[in-house]
């Protein structure tokens, strides 16, 4: 999932409920590479999904959360609420 489909999905929220009030951050991926009998390729492919997905996914989701409760004057408060959770395997 892109940035821009996120902040999509954060517009949805917007128009379906008005609002929102709290974000909970609950993603990740892994995929097994041993550096030592993956090849570079497929290291360096595995890395940068895992980046893109657990770092740059809820950082994405925080500033656009952020910008739909900044709208909502009832819920003035500085930072907004997140809540991130890290897995690891879903466990």
């Amino acid at each position: 999932m892109t940035g821009t489909n996120l902040l999509f999905q954060v517009e949805q929220v917007s128009e379906r409920y008005g609002r929102l009030d709290v974000l909970v951050n609950n993603a990740a991926v892994y995929e097994e590479t041993p550096p030592l009998s993956s090849s570079l390729e497929a290291w360096t492919r595995a890395w940068r999904k895992a980046l893109e997905v657990n770092v740059m996914g809820p950082a994405v989701l925080i500033w656009a959360a952020a910008q739909l409760m900044a709208r909502d004057p009832a819920g003035a408060c500085a930072p907004p609420p997140d809540v991130s959770v890290s897995t690891y395997l879903g466990s």
